[in-house]
């Protein structure tokens, strides 16, 4: 699997690529999100689906893409109606808590997306 992690050094980015075969290897990339130099993890299967994981340390948002799918995963524990800051990809912004997740909620979606199982979380 093929892993893209963003490297920012104030104005600058530069995306560092991996090739990972074990789910260790990826739960180890998404550790790495910090909120300010490591922001993004962008994971691609070969079968064409993709996995965005932005954020940080303590807040991130999931996205998975395949062919006819965009999907967001979904945070069960958020309260309606609060808003979290997370940056993702260099840009901060304002996310409904029902789609930022915690480090738990996102390793879990990680390893699922390595073994084909993403259909089992709870997407929006």
């Amino acid at each position: 699997m093929k892993v893209t992690l963003d490297k920012r050094e104030g104005v600058k980015n530069t995306d560092e690529t991996y090739d990972i075969s074990q789910v260790n290897e990826a739960v180890d990339i998404v550790s790495q999100l910090d909120g300010a130099v490591h922001t993004l993890a962008y994971f691609e299967r070969d079968d064409g689906a993709s996995l965005m994981v932005g954020g940080g340390k303590d807040h991130f948002v999931v996205t998975f893409t395949a062919p006819g799918q965009d999907l967001t995963l979904a945070n069960n524990d958020a309260v309606d109606g609060d808003v979290i800051e997370v940056c993702a990809g260099g840009q901060f912004g304002e996310y409904p808590a029902e789609i930022v997740c915690v480090a738990d909620q996102v390793n879990k979606a990680v390893a699922s997306f390595f073994d084909g199982n993403e259909a089992d979380l709870n997407w929006m």
